[in-house]
């Protein structure tokens, strides 16, 4: 019962969280005049990554690769499939020549990447540091390449609220998702659970209620640029970040056999995004059941 009720708090504080954060970054959007696709891609991407981050930063201090892997596979997976396709099934999503041209192609890279390390069969602390070098080039060539919002307000000095809103956004979405995943833990361990499965689904889901929560906020608000940048974002910074941070504590041994099929899907996701956002540059509704419907298919094929 007592798993339960921490299973319900979590999920409260997750989109009480989701919303403090939409809130505050609209806010610093106005005010220091930056496109909402750069705010989504940086702040908000890195800030509901942050519990997966400490998931896995937490796993590789106990020597466990399969959660940490688990984690991050698992996790981007439902941003495409689950909360980008719900999002896209409240309201069409447009999305920008340069998410096309910029965004999108890394992150059907990242998922390449993923599975050429699945394939390799470890993550060292040289390839970790590459990694984050990727993603350094990567956040400064999004700062640089976008152009300022138009705003008919000229940019605030009084940044102060909005990055409270943003900061104590991001605080209790990892609040709400540390207290959501342990109590989730406990129940699946008491299912005899192995700890991959645990990590593809239990972690991966939990960890990403902060941007389901923020995104069917941002969905329910047409707000395009936030949805695609969060979780663009995110899922370039789960690789490249959380990998990368990893490895320098302790090199990451992956197993193919594990989590091939998975990695497979990630690619196969990754790139009909790509063809989606290709034609007609928005993901319509009908294009978000079919995310969904991709979504519901590797469900399946992790239970049987």
């Amino acid at each position: 019962m007592a798993a339960w009720i921490g299973i319900i708090a979590g999920l409260a504080l997750l989109y009480g969280g989701g919303e403090l954060l939409v809130r505050g970054s609209s806010s610093l959007v106005r005010r220091l005049g930056l496109s909402p696709l750069v705010v989504g891609l940086t702040i908000v991407a890195f800030g509901t990554s942050a519990p997966e981050l400490a998931a896995a930063v937490s796993a590789t201090l106990k020597n466990s690769a399969e959660l940490v892997m688990g984690n991050v596979l698992g996790s981007n997976v439902a941003n495409l499939g689950l909360i980008l396709g719900l999002s896209a099934l409240l309201r069409p999503i447009a999305v920008k020549r340069e998410t096309f041209h910029r965004d999108l192609p890394l992150l059907v890279l990242t998922s390449l990447i993923l599975v050429a390390l699945l394939l390799w069969g470890q993550v060292t602390s040289l390839t970790g540091l590459l990694l984050l070098a990727l993603l350094a080039a990567y956040t400064l060539l999004t700062f640089r390449g976008t152009a300022p919002a138009a705003s008919e307000e000229s940019p605030s000095p009084d940044l102060v609220p909005a990055w409270a809103a943003v900061i104590g956004g991001i605080a209790l979405l990892a609040f709400g998702a540390d207290l959501l995943v342990d109590n989730a833990v406990m129940l699946a361990r008491k299912l005899g659970v192995g700890e991959h499965l645990i990590g593809l689904t239990v972690i991966a889901l939990g960890t990403s209620l902060p941007e389901l929560s923020s995104c069917l906020v941002a969905a329910r608000r047409g707000d395009s640029d936030f949805i695609l940048g969060n979780l663009l974002g995110s899922n370039i910074f789960n690789v490249l970040a959380i990998l990368g941070i990893s490895s320098q504590i302790g090199p990451l041994e992956v197993s193919w056999n594990l989590f091939g099929s998975e990695g497979v899907a990630l690619v196969a996701i990754s790139t009909l995004l790509a063809v989606f956002a290709f034609t007609g540059f928005r993901l319509a509704r009908r294009e978000g059941a079919c995310l969904l419907a991709c979504y519901g298919g590797y469900l399946a094929l992790l239970v049987s």
